[in-house]
C-alpha cells in the first residue's frame, strides 16, 4: 500500500508542477525575489564581519551568528537557538562544541528541565562579543544610510513581518507542495 501511496503522491505533485509552469516565453526577474536580495545582503554582510571575527578570534559566520544571539538571549537552549538561526540542531551542536572548546562559551543544567543545557556567554565570550559589535552595528549603519530614520524603522517593521511569515509557512512540516498549491499562481498568472 506505500508504494501505491507513493505513486498517487507523485502524480499529483507533476499534475502540481504541470498546473503551475509559467507559460514559454515568460520568465521570473530573480532580481526582485526577495529571499536572494535578503541572502545577498546577509552574505555581503558576513564577507566584511567575518574578515574581522574570523582573523581576530577564528571565528566563522554561523560562531558569530551564535555569539551575537547569546550576547542578547542569554541563557538559552541549542534549540532555541537553532530555531532563531533556522538551522539544524546537528550543526549547532556542533558549533556549541566548537565554541565550548574555545572557551566562548559556558553550560549549565537547566534546573526546570535537567536534560536540557542552558547557554551563556563565558567571560571570554563577552569579550570578543563587545569587540566585534561595533563592527556588526557599523555594517547596519551602512546598509541602512541611504534611508531616513522612518524609513529604516518601517523597513525593520516589514522584515519582522516576512520573517514571521517564513516562520509559519516555511517551517519543518510544510511540503513545499503544500507551500505551491497555497501560494503559486497557476500557469503563471496574475489570477
Amino acid at each position: 500500500m506505500d508504494s501505491e501511496d507513493n505513486a498517487a503522491r507523485e502524480i499529483e505533485t507533476e499534475a502540481l508542477l504541470d498546473r503551475m509552469r509559467l507559460p514559454v516565453g515568460q520568465s521570473y526577474n530573480a532580481d526582485d525575489n526577495i529571499a536572494r536580495i535578503c541572502s545577498v545582503i546577509a552574505n555581503r554582510t558576513s564577507l566584511l564581519m567575518q574578515s574581522m571575527y574570523g582573523e581576530r578570534f577564528g571565528l566563522n559566520v554561523l560562531n558569530w551568528r551564535i555569539l551575537a544571539i547569546l550576547g542578547y538571549h542569554s541563557p538559552i537552549s541549542a534549540k532555541t537557538i537553532s530555531e532563531m538561526i533556522a538551522t539544524d540542531q546537528v550543526t549547532i551542536s556542533r558549533a556549541i562544541d566548537q565554541m565550548s572548546r574555545k572557551k566562548l562559551i559556558s553550560r549549565r543544567v537547566d534546573q526546570s528541565d535537567r536534560r536540557r543545557q542552558l547557554l551563556r556567554l563565558s567571560d571570554r565570550g563577552q569579550e570578543v562579543y563587545q569587540r566585534v559589535l561595533p563592527l556588526f552595528a557599523a555594517s547596519e549603519s551602512a546598509l541602512l544610510a541611504p534611508l531616513s530614520e522612518d524609513e529604516q524603522a518601517e523597513l525593520r517593521r516589514l522584515l519582522h513581518i516576512v520573517a514571521k511569515q517564513a516562520e509559519t509557512e516555511f517551517s519543518e512540516t510544510k511540503r513545499w507542495q503544500d507551500v505551491l498549491s497555497a501560494y503559486g499562481k497557476p500557469g503563471g498568472s496574475d489570477a
